[in-house]
């Protein structure tokens, strides 16, 4: 069969079109969903599905909620949602369709893992803490090449732990398990 092109005359795909397409589900009861679904198919292992989904979630409101949801027949259950996106809040889930704060991560086990990573061995990951006066008034930095944590507030070092575990208070080499370059006050008994 040939190509079919919408607003082309010369499609490159099976349908290749080259406007917007709206999907829509004409009834207003909650849960009612719109789907968007991209099938593969193997003869080892079937159908691959990879689904885009807006769910209606408050009549009312009007309040939907966007799922990036993988579907296949060999997983228990047969659907993994990947991501979802809820339209008040804007709040974002990874492995959860209702997700609690601005970014919730669940791999529905006892242990839920982020990683953020470089592809080298030199370099830094950081994250950041802001506000409306400022971009990066708490920061934690991760220097891969020295494998050094680094916490800072004001734009300054306040503490480190570096690759022999030591701790560093007011000092970005810490020779000792605990070295504090400065007045240290302890309400109780120091041993």
């Amino acid at each position: 069969g040939g190509n079919v092109g919408i607003g082309t005359t010369s499609p490159g795909a099976d349908l290749d079109v080259h406007s917007s397409i709206n999907i829509s589900n004409p009834t207003s009861t909650i849960n009612e969903v719109a789907d968007l679904n991209l099938r593969t198919y193997s003869s080892n292992w079937g159908y691959r599905q990879t689904k885009i989904s807006s769910t209606l979630l408050n009549t009312t409101t009007g309040s939907n909620r966007l799922d990036f949801t993988i579907a296949d027949a060999s997983i228990t259950g047969g659907n993994i949602v990947a991501m979802s996106i809820l339209s008040t809040g804007g709040n974002v889930g990874i492995g959860t369709d209702n997700p609690g704060a601005k970014l919730e991560i669940n791999n529905g086990s006892t242990q839920t893992e982020l990683r953020i990573s470089v592809t080298g061995d030199t370099g830094y990951s950081t994250i950041n803490f802001s506000d409306a006066s400022d971009i990066n008034p708490g920061q934690i930095y991760y220097h891969h090449q020295q494998n050094l944590m680094n916490f800072r507030t004001n734009d300054n070092d306040r503490m480190v732990i570096n690759s022999s575990g030591n701790v560093g208070i007011g000092t970005t080499n810490p020779g000792s398990e605990l070295e504090v370059n400065g007045n240290i006050e302890a309400g109780k008994n120091v041993f």
